[in-house]
């Protein structure tokens, strides 16, 4: 995993011979926020591909294929989705990875020839699955250095009382839940969900 220059300024001096650049609380914030949003989009992308496969391929005992093809070291390989759908509700169920049985080029052929839709579909959604998952990865590293900083400030500035208690902490509008566990002689903070509710104010 690659270091994150300002979480660790000796090394970056070192090499570098300039400080790294800064970031501000409210900059990480931001930027976990557009690589969410990101990742939400590249997710939304892939539900509409599955919305095709869904309407559009053939079902066999509530199951569709589609193909793809797979670059890994030089080498092609043809590959296979199996989606099972439950119904309206939970139709993206599952779905397996696996490879179709053809032995000769002339096969490999006549199966796609046959199969052009759930070629077509499946390279989508197989592209579409890998752009999302690269999504979500920099979202979670995202979100891991900012949780890194806003611990490191709680730190400093929390005075616990209580064996435990749960924190409202508030970032450039947006309010997050934080557990804390003094039982341990030092305080131990763990990020709960954002809170995105109304506030009641009772008399």
């Amino acid at each position: 995993m690659r270091r994150v220059n300002f979480l660790f300024p000796e090394v970056f001096e070192y090499k570098f011979k300039r400080k790294p650049k800064e970031w501000s609380l409210e900059q990480l914030h931001d930027l976990y926020l557009r690589s969410k949003l990101r990742a939400e989009k590249r997710w939304n992308h892939t539900l509409s591909i599955m919305d095709k496969i869904d309407k559009e391929i053939t079902k066999f005992d509530n199951k569709s294929q589609v193909y793809f093809y797979q670059t890994t070291n030089d080498t092609t390989y043809l590959r296979q989705y199996e989606f099972t759908w439950k119904g309206r509700y939970d139709k993206y169920t599952s779905y397996s990875l696996n490879d179709p049985k053809l032995k000769t080029r002339e096969e490999r052929i006549d199966f796609a020839l046959s199969n052009t839709r759930s070629f077509e579909l499946g390279q989508e959604f197989y592209e579409s699955k890998r752009l999302e998952d690269m999504a979500w990865k920099s979202m979670w590293r995202v979100k891991d250095i900012l949780w890194q900083v806003m611990e490191k400030k709680l730190r400093t500035i929390h005075e616990g009382v209580a064996v435990k208690e749960t924190l409202l902490v508030e970032i450039s509008g947006h309010r997050y839940f934080i557990h804390v566990d003094n039982g341990y002689g030092y305080p131990k903070f763990t990020l709960q969900n954002e809170f995105d509710g109304r506030i009641i104010k009772l008399s």
